[in-house]
């Protein structure tokens, strides 16, 4: 009832759980199981987030839809359709759009090859920049805004990206810095195209391993600028993580500086086609020029000669 409420309250739009079929998992999280599915009335594909009830009080489900709710109409999130109760088992679902490029890590495994730095300041930069002054972290638990402060009594999400400070201390309470810690993660796996602590199969390893301040290696090519901010978010310590929105302004001057280079360089590719071009046009004229002269100087002979 209490979800019912906040559903109508907020004007979440709900749907009949038989307009969808063809139920397809593709993914799972701490805190629920992603599927693939067919919304018949629309004739559109979409993703259905089903929450996991057992692992989540009500309370966090009605944060999340509220957060959702914010940010449905932003261009650089997945969109937010509304949610469907199946009626046989009593849990709700998340109408999500869904992805054909997959996730980022999908996207970077197919694509990574045919990046560009200035495509991976972009994507990093769109990232940092999906809501102002704020970044929603889906899939690190439930989605939360950035001010939000939350115990860790319950940490959702796979480790390599979770703040060391949560496993240090149960006590911690995540939020902003934390999300930083995770960000600097995803900036890392941007630059090198793979997840982070990929050898690592335990997730207590790699715990202990963030714990005594280990981290992913520089990858060779990376810009310097690039490589500083990443490592300064995730620093050990908290309070010397960057901000937000410093870290999103210095992705966009990655991204514009790049940009600027890519197109200096585009002109001057360009310059130099050109003067190749009027160097072979001289050069012709300069062949032709002589090899009429010496014609004419052959014909001269040749008439004096008769």
């Amino acid at each position: 009832m209490e979800l019912e409420n906040t559903i109508n309250k907020e004007n979440i739009n709900s749907y009949n759980y038989n307009e969808f079929s063809s139920f397809k998992r593709i993914g799972k999280g701490g805190y629920g199981t992603v599927y693939k599915s067919k919304w018949k009335n629309r004739e559109l594909i979409v993703a259905l987030k089903k929450l996991n009830v057992e692992l989540i009080d009500k309370k966090t489900i009605r944060k999340e839809l509220k957060n959702l709710q914010k940010v449905c109409t932003h261009p650089n999130i997945i969109k937010f359709y509304g949610v469907t109760r199946d009626p046989s088992k009593g849990s709700y679902n998340i109408i999500l759009q869904f992805a054909n490029n997959g996730d980022l890590r999908t996207y970077l495994k197919e694509n990574f090859s045919n990046l560009e730095w200035i495509d991976k300041f972009r994507m990093a930069y769109e990232i940092s920049n999906v809501h102002e002054k704020r970044m929603l972290i889906a899939d690190f638990g439930l989605s939360k805004d950035e001010t939000s402060k939350t115990s860790n009594s319950n940490i959702g999400g796979v480790a390599p990206y979770i703040d060391p400070k949560c496993f240090e201390c149960s006590e911690y309470k995540r939020g902003k810095k934390s999300d930083i810690f995770s960000f600097g993660v995803i900036l890392w796996e941007i630059s090198s195209g793979k997840p982070p602590f990929q050898s690592a199969n335990q997730e207590y390893y790699i715990q202990v391993q963030r714990c005594l301040g280990k981290r992913e290696e520089r990858i060779e090519g990376t810009p310097e600028l690039y490589f500083q901010l990443y490592e300064k978010c995730w620093d050990g310590d908290p309070n010397k993580r960057p901000r937000l929105d410093d870290i999103s302004e210095k992705l966009k001057d990655l991204w514009i500086g790049e940009a600027f280079e890519s197109i200096l360089r585009t002109i001057t590719l360009k310059i130099m086609f050109i003067k190749f071009i009027n160097s072979i046009k001289v050069f012709k004229n300069h062949v032709y020029w002589n090899y009429s002269l010496n014609q004419h100087q052959s014909i001269e002979e040749f008439s004096k000669k008769s």
